[in-house]
C-alpha cells in the first residue's frame, strides 16, 4: 500500500510543478474547467491532490483538464499552443 501512496504523492508533486510553472491559479483552473457546464476541477479538490492529502491518483478527466488548461497558458518556448 505504501508504494501506491508514494506514486500518488510523486504524481501530485509533478502536477503541482506543472501548474506552478504556467502560473495558473487553482481559481483559474476551476473557472476554466468543464466547458460542458460541469466543473471538473474544484479548488479544494485540486488543493488536496497537489498537497498530497489524497492517497489515490486523481481521475484522468481531472488530469487531462489541468494539462489542457496549463498548455493553453504555457509560453511558446515551453510548448504552448503556438509552438
Amino acid at each position: 500500500m505504501r508504494e501506491k501512496d508514494d506514486r500518488a504523492a510523486i504524481f501530485a508533486r509533478h502536477l503541482g510543478l506543472l501548474i506552478q510553472a504556467t502560473g495558473v491559479s487553482y481559481g483559474d483552473l476551476e473557472r476554466r474547467s468543464g466547458r460542458t457546464g460541469r466543473r471538473l476541477l474544484k479548488h479544494t479538490t485540486l488543493n488536496d491532490h497537489i498537497r498530497g492529502n489524497r492517497k489515490k491518483l486523481p481521475k484522468w478527466d481531472m488530469v487531462r483538464e489541468i494539462i489542457e488548461i496549463c498548455r493553453s497558458e504555457a509560453p511558446e518556448e515551453a510548448g504552448g499552443p503556438d509552438s
